[in-house]
């Protein structure tokens, strides 16, 4: 028989690892054995997750375990628990897959699946019937980034067909997973009815449908390429926003900018009435206004003429906390890590120190300053957005304020040569070449 025709493997090193999904169906094991023909010189292990849902899951494992040492070809199995949040079985076992994925893959790994041109269709299909954009049917790539490897998928301008046909030639043994028969699933519904039928009326109707998400991919590049364009104008390298940029786009080039950026910091894309309430509540507030808009794992805030994206913030910590300097302190709700950057005689020489929260009403005399000044208004002036004001700690010694967030000390902190740092992963204004945030005047 001819050989499977195997998109190309990514470039990487010759030691590198590559990690074949093995569930032990067919799919999978036609792809481990097309591999170690074709490509004798990787190093092929394959990679097992035992998700328990089925009775015999054990026996899955065994078989796989023993069909690799058949084919001498290194073996490991990985047990998960699938919990089930409301997304479904299917995907629960599917994120929880993946996850195990990510954290058994060392960098410069590569993990292959065997996703083929039916699982395409399906995946177009299924992402166009819940309303999916042009990112979201471009699908499937046959290389694309995972975690801190690549992801090959070899078989996926390969219809099942010829795989079924490639398996028989060979001899191949596989498992039937039972779940690929219960069309009360939505994807096996498609599967095994839908797919089938349009395939009958429609010749080559899965071919196209997987061509249609190769044409999704290539219009995907293009708006990309346009949100790069638009992205070097209108965003900082603190990841912030410039309303007034964003604002002079059109609406269409715009919400493209926000899809990427978002998408590009790590968070889920929301969804498409997102955007209006984005543009309504947070883009076109008032100038001094505060908005807060969150959705599920998204949140923006707005400051001074730019928009911050961050995941949801907790609420600032209330109670204060005590602190032996001797040692760095782990802030409460998120807040980062405190340290007192004396030395260590100096550090032990101070008393337990106070910590808190709130800067509302407080003030701090600094060396070489004849008065003292608020708080609030050196953080307008430094331009400390309101977040993270609430979330800097104040270090006291018994009633004197030493430092607030390691911004600004006291003359009490500098007469005993106490100096503090605040190192925290919310999200700032660029500094300015001095140091600190941008100086403005008023919020």
């Amino acid at each position: 028989m001819t050989p499977l025709q195997l998109t190309p493997p990514p470039a990487h090193p010759a030691a590198a690892t590559v990690w074949v999904g093995y569930s032990g169906g067919m799919d999978s094991a036609v792809l481990l054995h097309a591999l170690r023909a074709q490509y004798p010189q990787l190093n092929l292990h394959a990679l097992h997750v035992h998700h328990g849902l089925q009775s015999i899951a054990d026996q899955w494992l065994e078989n796989c375990r023993t069909q690799c040492a058949q084919w001498q070809i290194p073996f490991t199995a990985i047990h998960v628990d699938v919990k089930n949040a409301g997304q479904g079985i299917e995907a629960a076992a599917r994120l929880a897959r993946y996850q195990a994925f990510c954290r058994h893959l060392q960098d410069g790994d590569v993990l292959v699946t065997a996703h083929h041109q039916n699982d395409q269709a399906e995946t177009v299909l299924m992402r166009a019937l819940r309303g999916t954009g042009i990112y979201g049917l471009a699908a499937m790539r046959p290389l694309q980034p995972r975690g801190r490897a690549v992801h090959w998928r070899p078989l996926l301008n390969t219809a099942r067909a010829q795989i079924h046909r490639y398996a028989q030639a060979h001899g191949l043994q596989w498992i039937d997973d039972p779940h690929n028969q219960q069309t009360d699933y939505a994807r096996v519904l498609l599967r095994q009815n839908i797919l089938p039928a349009l395939d009958a009326h429609f010749p080559a109707a899965i071919h196209k449908l997987a061509q249609l998400a190769e044409h999704a991919e290539q219009a995907r590049a293009l708006l990309r390429e346009r949100a790069e364009q638009d992205c070097a104008q209108a965003v900082d390298r603190a990841g912030s926003l410039c309303i007034q940029t964003v604002l002079n786009l059109s609406s269409a080039r715009r919400n493209n900018l926000l899809h990427w950026l978002i998408t590009s910091q790590g968070h889920q894309p929301p969804p498409q009435h997102w955007y209006a309430s984005f543009e309504q509540e947070v883009l076109r507030a008032r100038a001094d206004a505060a908005p807060v808009l969150t959705c599920g794992t998204l949140q923006t805030r707005r400051y001074r003429g730019r928009v911050y994206f961050m995941a949801p913030l907790p609420a600032a910590p209330v109670p204060a906390l005590h602190w032996n300097p001797g040692a760095p302190l782990t802030l409460p709700n998120g807040c980062g890590e405190l340290r007192c950057l004396s030395n260590e005689a100096s550090a032990s020489a101070l008393q337990t120190l106070r910590i808190q929260w709130g800067s509302h009403g407080a003030r701090i005399q600094r060396p070489d300053h004849p008065h003292s000044h608020s708080l609030k208004q050196l953080c307008q002036q430094a331009g400390i957005p309101p977040w993270v004001r609430a979330r800097m700690p104040l270090v006291y010694q018994n009633q004197t304020l030493l430092s607030a967030g390691g911004y600004w000390h006291s003359v009490a902190a500098a007469q005993q040569n106490q100096w503090f740092e605040w190192r925290h992963p919310l999200p700032m204004p660029v500094p300015s070449p001095g140091g600190r945030p941008q100086n403005e005047n008023k919020d």
